[in-house]
């Protein structure tokens, strides 16, 4: 019943899409679309994070599908009679999934610009962890500033650098 149910949205989905006639290059942006998609899914689906840190670092790469799919909405929609009835972004969305887009930039940056926005990472987890702990403690700084991930037993991250990559950290 769920395979006939499947068929059934899909020629459903097939013949709405038809209905939109998309120019080749719009059809192929759809079907990269749809597979970024089905590969964010698919790892998030499998993946077990007690042994894997892929979905903090999936995070740049997610606001760029997902932004850039958003995009590709607004664009059919300004472009064609028939819309598609996909709810779009509220403000704070849009500004999470832009940051989260964004995020990805840091790496194009030069050394010395990554190591000021680490270090202005550093510093706001250590005022975090430095508030949080007994005054003894922060007085003698006896206390992390910063958690680790680990995978395997490996150290894969740390929350100074997912800090800068996760919005609203």
């Amino acid at each position: 019943m769920r395979l006939l149910r499947g068929i059934y949205t899909y020629e459903k989905e097939r013949i709405y899409m038809e209905a939109l006639h998309l120019k080749p290059v719009q059809k192929a942006a759809l079907s990269l679309i749809q597979s970024d998609l089905r590969f964010l899914y698919t790892v998030i689906e499998r993946i077990n994070p007690n042994e894997s840190n892929y979905i903090p670092s999936l995070l740049p790469y997610m606001g760029i599908v997902i932004d850039g799919a958003e995009e590709w909405v607004k664009a059919i929609n300004n472009s064609s009679k028939v819309k598609l009835e996909i709810p779009l972004f509220s403000e704070s969305e849009r500004v999470f999934y832009e940051k989260m887009r964004n995020s990805i930039k840091m790496w194009q940056n030069y050394y010395s610009t990554i190591y000021d926005i680490l270090k202005e990472a550093y510093y706001i987890s250590d005022d975090y962890f430095g508030n949080i702990c007994k005054p003894i403690a922060k007085k003698m700084k006896l206390y992390d500033i910063f958690g680790v991930d680990r995978a395997n037993g490996i150290i894969r991250g740390n929350t100074v650098l997912r800090y800068y990559y996760t919005p609203l950290f």
